[in-house]
This record gives structure tokens, sequence and C-alpha cells, in this order.
């Protein structure tokens, strides 16, 4: 059998391979362990190419031992032991060894924020002026130490390198907005098209909203809203809240700014505006016409533009309501008609009208009592010598009706316009009563005609008991002008005058001013109540003094001068809450002066100079105080409770007063508002 010359060498080289001594291995170069320690470090195995790179500390080639060296301090950075790291690059940076490699990975080993690492980007840009995460670095650098326009210039290199990362773009936009470039933030906010993160929204809301500020402080107006509507239509529904507040606060500024020749047209101006808005598709928009109105005490327009947010506070403030009360108030005085016993059963329904109007009818019965019929000298009396027999017997009570219409309006006129009678049923006939009151320009107006409800004679009038004729049933017409400033922070100053005739039946006429000032200060206690304090002063004078029964007297309190004054408190809750809560306090030291007065006034034609006597006035003083409280608790959805109290100490006079409420509505209701 012959064997080839091919499989004869293949056998040899087995049994070479099997049977000789192994060779020794060939010993690696530095390169080659250099080059093995890189692609170990490349392939993620950190301790093998760590070895490596040591390994090579010592080789006798500086270029390879350096490289060696950055490949260590590339591995420490990547295990994380940064001091490591830190160490080796320092090193390599002092001999100047690669710095476009070592020193960004230098500037790795610092933390965020420290001055160290910010020098070291800046150091990369003069070597690479494109570096983008050097750029990073010095850019947020740079706005983190406000210094925003140099911020501005990195971000701008950054946005160019990379167009679409929003990071650089919030950072850009924020450089501009604290620069005051608002032209600028809003032009690049608007390029960064709809899609947004959560950042680059919030800071569209800024840029948006301090660039409306901006111009309303300018008295920009125009300019603000031109803003307002951008962002309204950018998007409505993820920041609704953000465009009802600048809404609000572009509104409010027609309202508070502008020079004071302009001050009335501007009003009209953010009314008409808010009507405009009122009426917008854009959700966000109309709650901000609804909140202004809410914000200037028309909670029933606010209630008709947004009657589809029951979590609104003035939710269905257009709703329709009826109300019915009982009240009791005692006034103390002499035995005779000065003291008064009242009860009083008070109805009424309101129903709301587009526009944030509404009307409301009610009816009052009402009981009064004076005191014992023998203890008075009214009327005639004194006619009587040694209190002759009376033609017939005083009636000191008196039962009677009263009806009122009102009629009010929300808006920048606001006004309410109340019609009534005087009580029907009284011994003297009935005579129309009204009141005005408006608000205009920040002055308070009242216009009325009302009844002066001090005892039985002045508010329903008595039969004269020695005489044919009936007399009182006083009147007093007439009005208040006041006005509150607010010269600094919280602190206020409110003052108010006041003119009124009275007049009644067979009673002599009269004149009265009244002069009120306040000083004080409103805080905040927390979310739901408020604070107000301060001092107050009040002066009062009467033409004559009417306080008697006699007849032509009108029997009200009528000082010939009276002056007032004492510290003053109150505690209100806040609106939108579930309860209502007003306490107001006031004390301090009265002091009058009444004028002496002629039994008839009215010159009853009688000769015994007895019977035509004076009434003798007198100087008095003494402390006052004056305690009122008004409270209501909704107890279901449609149900309320309320009740009132006045307690109103002088020294003339003492007089407690107490009531309570039921108010029904016909729509929910989540607050008072």
């Amino acid at each position: 059998m012959r064997i080839s010359l091919k499989t004869t060498v293949i056998c040899n080289i087995i049994l070479f391979l099997f049977y000789c001594p192994a060779l020794p291995a060939k010993e690696l170069t530095d390169g080659e362990i250099l080059a093995a320690a890189w692609n170990q470090f490349n392939e993620g195995k950190l301790t093998e190419a760590a070895k490596g790179f040591l390994q090579l500390q010592l080789a006798p080639n500086m270029e390879l031992r350096q490289n060696a060296r950055m490949g260590l301090g590339y591995t420490r950075l990547k295990q994380g032991k940064k001091e490591i790291a830190q160490s080796i690059f320092s090193l390599l940076v002092k001999d100047g060894y690669q710095l476009p490699k070592t020193l960004p990975a230098l500037m790795e080993t610092y933390p965020e924020d420290t001055k160290e690492r910010a020098l070291i980007a800046r150091r990369i840009l003069k070597i690479d002026p494109g570096h983008e995460f050097a750029l990073i670095v010095s850019a947020w650098d740079h706005y983190h130490n406000k210094n925003y326009a140099a911020a501005e210039l990195d971000f701008t290199r950054l946005s160019a390198i990379s167009p679409h990362d929003q990071d650089i773009q919030i950072g850009l936009g924020y450089s501009l907005l604290h620069q005051k470039k608002f032209k600028e933030a809003i032009g690049l906010i608007e390029d960064s098209g709809r899609q947004q993160s959560e950042k680059l929204t919030e800071l569209r809301k800024n840029v948006y909203r301090e660039a409306i500020l901006s111009s309303l402080a300018q008295n920009r107006f125009s300019d603000g809203k031109e803003l307002f509507d951008r962002l309204a239509l950018l998007d409505n529904n993820r920041s609704q809240e953000t465009i009802t507040n600048l809404g609000v606060q572009v509104l409010d500024g027609y309202v508070r700014g502008g020079k004071k020749s302009d001050a009335w047209n501007l009003k009209s101006d953010a009314w008409n505006l808010a009507d405009d808005m009122g009426r917008s598709s854009l959700i966000g928009v109309k709650r901000a016409a609804a909140y202004f109105y809410k914000k200037y005490n028309a909670p029933i327009m606010a209630s008709q533009v947004l009657d589809d947010d029951p979590d609104a506070c003035f939710a269905n403030a257009d709703s329709p309501w009826t109300d019915a009360s009982v009240d009791f108030r005692y006034r103390s005085g002499d035995p005779g008609l000065s003291r008064l016993n009242e009860i009083s059963f008070p109805v009424s329904a309101t129903i709301p009208l587009p526009s944030g109007q509404q009307l409301t009818f009610s009816h009052v019965y009402k009981r009064l009592d004076s005191s014992d019929p023998s203890a008075f000298r009214a009327g005639s009396y004194y006619w009587y010598q040694n209190g002759s027999q009376s033609k017939a017997a005083l009636d000191n009570q008196s039962n009677f009706h009263q009806l009122w219409l009102s009629y009010k309006k929300e808006g920048l006129y606001p006004f309410n316009v109340a019609i009534g009678t005087s009580p029907i049923g009284g011994d003297v006939g009935i005579t129309p009563l009204f009141n005005i009151d408006t608000t205009v320009n920040g002055f308070e107006i009242d216009i009325h005609r009302s009844a002066v409800d001090e005892s039985i004679l002045s508010y329903a009038g008595l039969d004269d008991p020695y005489g044919d004729d009936a007399w009182g049933r006083v009147t007093k017409t007439g009005g208040k002008l006041g006005h509150t400033i607010v010269p600094w922070r919280n602190w206020w100053l409110s003052g108010r005058i006041g003119f009124d005739l009275y007049r009644g039946e067979n009673v002599t006429n009269n004149t009265a001013w009244t002069v009120d000032l306040a000083f004080g200060q409103t805080r905040e206690l927390g979310k739901k109540w408020e604070l107000s304090y301060g001092v107050y002063s009040s002066y009062q004078h009467f033409e004559r003094n009417s306080n008697f029964f006699t007849f032509g007297h009108g029997g009200y309190y009528s000082p010939d001068h009276m002056i007032s004054t004492g510290p003053l408190i109150r505690i209100k809750s806040r609106p939108c809450l579930d309860f209502y809560i007003d306490l107001q306090a006031s004390g301090g030291w009265m002091w009058e002066q009444t004028a002496d007065a002629p039994f008839y006034p009215e010159q009853i034609p009688i000769s015994e100079k007895e019977y035509n006597g004076i009434y003798q006035g007198n100087d008095d003083n003494g402390p006052t105080a004056l305690i009122q409280l008004e409270a209501w608790k909704l107890l279901t959805h449609k149900f309320a409770i309320g009740t009132r109290a006045k307690m109103n100490l002088t020294s003339e006079y003492n007089e407690w007063q107490i009531g309570l409420n039921l108010k029904y509505y016909f729509k929910k209701q989540k607050n008072f508002w």
C-alpha cells in the first residue's frame, strides 16, 4: 500500500504538534499593550483596561506613557472615580498634552455649577469655539451668575449647532427675558413649534406674562392686549389658568393705569373689552372676563359669562332667590315715647336679569310699641293745665306695612335704585321713599329720602290726643359723598360728608350735617380672613333740637353738636367660602351739646306764657360703643341661614337689635360671593 506525499506531510505536522515541546510565547510590545488596553476600554472591560494602562506608566516612551495616562484617566472617570481622574487629567493639561481632549475630560471631573468647571469650559472655547459641551457649561454659568448678555451669546451659538434642542431654547429664552428683550424672546418661542415640553411651555407663559406686564407698566395698553390675544390663540387649553390671570391683569391695567386725564376713558375701555372677551369662544379668555367682573363686584355678570364652570366661586350667582327674616329691636329712653320695641317680618324675592341686572320685591310687616300711655306728655299736652283730660287715648302701638321695589345694575357705572313707601297703616298718611347709590370714579354717592325710624312718632306718626291733627312720620331727604384713598400699601384714609333735610307731617323743618373720617390698615389673616383696624372721628350738627314729643317736634335725636372718636376694628371673612362673617366694632368717647327748644315749635296759637315754655338744652359726654355682626352659613346647596346683631351704646340712648334670616336659592350655590 503506497502512501502519498501529501498524506505523509499532514501526518508529520500532526505528530509535531502533539509531541514537540511548546515554544516560548512572544513578549508583547508597549505599543501592543496600549492598543489592547484601548480595545478593552472601548469594550467596557474597564478593570482589564486599567491594568494595561497602569503597566505602561513606566514605559520609556514619553508619548506612549502620556497616552496610557490619558486612557487611565478616562477609565477612572468612567468608573466614577472622579478625584483620581481629576489628578490625572490635571497633570496632562499642565503638560499641555492633547488639550482638545484632556481639557473636556478634566472639566467633566468637576461638579456642576462650580467655578473651575466654567473656567475650563472657557479655556476649551479658546481652542475650539464650537465645542458644544463647553458652550453649554459656559452659557449656564453666565446665566446663573446673572450675566445674561454673555449667556445669550453662548446660547445663540449653541442654537446654531443644535437648533432643535429645547433645553438650549429654554436657556436662550430666559436670557432674553431677563434682559427684557421681549420681542426676541417671543419670536423664539413662537418659532419653536406647537409640540413643546412642559419647560418650554412654562417659558412661553413667563415671556408673555412679563411682556404683557411690562406693556401695562408703561401704559402701552393696546400692546398688552395684543400680546394677550396672541398668547390666547397660541395655546388655550394647556395655559388656561395663565391666560385667565393675564387677561384679568390686562383689564385691571386699563382700570388702574394711565394718566389722570385718560383714567375715565381707560376704565370704560376695560369694561367694553371685558364685554368682548366674555363673548370669546376661548375658555381662558371668557374666564378672564368673568374673573374681572368678580373682582370689580359684578358676580352676576361673572356668572352669566361663565355659566359652565361649577368650580368658580361665583357659579350660579345669577340665581333667583327668596328670603324671609324676623328682626327684634329695642331702643331705650325715658318712660315715654322715646322708648321703642320693634318686631318686623321682611320677605323678599330677587330676580336676576341679563347684563348684571336684578330686581328685588320686598314687603315688611312691623309692629312698634313705645311704653305706658299714661306716662306720655305728647301732642298738645301743655295746652291743658294740671293735666286735663285728653280728647282721645294716645295709641302707643302701631302696626303697619312697607313695600319696596329695587333695581340693581352691575358694571362700570354700578348703581342701585330702590323705591318704597313710608309705613302703610300708621296714624299719618304714606309718602314715597327712595334710595339711589352709585360709585363714580371711586366716589361713593348716596341720594335718599328715607324714614327716620328712631321712635314711633318719627317712624309712623301719631294722632294728637289733645287736638284734632296727626303729626310725625319724619323723612330725611339728602345725600352722602364718600371717598377712600390708599396712600401706601394697605393703609387707607376714608372720608364722608352728608347733608339732610328733615321733614314731617306738622313737624318743624330741620337740617343736618354729618362728617365722618377714618384712617387705618387692612391685613390678610391667612386665606379666609381679613382684618381692618384704625381710628375714626365723627361730627354731627342739627339746626334745631327736635328730640321731643310735643306737637311739632319729630321725636328723633338731633344734637346741636356731637363729636365721637376712638378706635375701630373689623374682622371679615374673604369671598368664596361657604360661610360669611362680618364683625365690626368701634368705641371711644362721645361729647354732645343739645340746644334749647320750645314746647311747640310750630307756633300753636296759645296765650298762656307757661304753655310757651322752653325745653332746656344740655351738655353731656361719656363712653360710646357700636358693635355689629352679620353671619351666614350655607346649610345645603340651596338653603342658607343668617343672623344679624347690633348694639349701639351712647350717652343719649342705647339700642339692641337681633335678627334671623333664611334664604332659598333656585340654583345650587357653592360659596358666598
